[in-house]
């Protein structure tokens, strides 16, 4: 069985970093087909959370979601958040089934170790192509979705419903106009 993996708020200015890997057989994927699963930026809010909900309500998959908060990604750096994000997913899948591969959507693995010589491969635009790693991508960004509710709850003025963290014209002249929120990568430069 193989392990898809994507990810959530890598180029956020705001928020956390969300790294989801989730498994099942592809014999399950036939019983998905009532649902657009696909690359989670192409679908919006509602159709996330819909499909975010069945997916984690469904006893045939496996799924893990690794979260790196915005201090841990200013002291540590995003790629290295990144890696062990990516470690931790793997470890945490692997535990739960026999995975026979791991495949993140991207070109790079940072040098995330997989368990056990199950080997990690990489996928430029895998969620387009790759079923699990579509999901992961769907589950990471429901993910990021619910922080970014929490947050505007917070602090509305910010405007994280419109903007999910990243670094729009509008999230930027907030910034400047009321400063960092507890929130926010000050890292990242704007």
């Amino acid at each position: 069985m193989i392990c898809g993996i994507d990810e959530a708020g890598r180029g956020c200015v705001g928020g956390s970093l969300f790294v989801c890997g989730i498994a099942y057989e592809d014999e399950l994927i036939p019983s998905l087909s009532h649902l657009p699963i696909k690359d989670s930026k192409k679908l919006s809010k509602s159709q996330r959370e819909q499909i975010a909900l069945f997916l984690l309500s469904s006893n045939q998959l496996i799924y893990h979601i690794a979260k790196k908060e915005a201090q841990e990604i200013d002291a540590k750096g995003l790629s290295q958040c990144l890696k062990e994000a990516l470690e931790e997913v793997m470890e945490s899948v692997f535990q739960k089934y026999n995975i026979t591969k791991f495949i993140y959507d991207g070109n790079s693995t940072f040098k995330a170790q997989p368990p056990l010589f199950v080997p990690l491969e990489t996928l430029i635009k895998g969620d387009a192509l790759i079923h699990q790693i579509s999901s992961a991508s769907i589950l990471a960004k429901y993910a990021k979705d619910q922080e970014c509710q929490e947050i505007h709850t917070l602090y509305p003025q910010y405007g994280f419903l419109n903007h999910s963290g990243y670094c729009t014209q509008e999230h930027k002249i907030k910034i400047k106009e009321l400063g960092y929120t507890p929130f926010h990568r000050k890292s990242f430069r704007i």
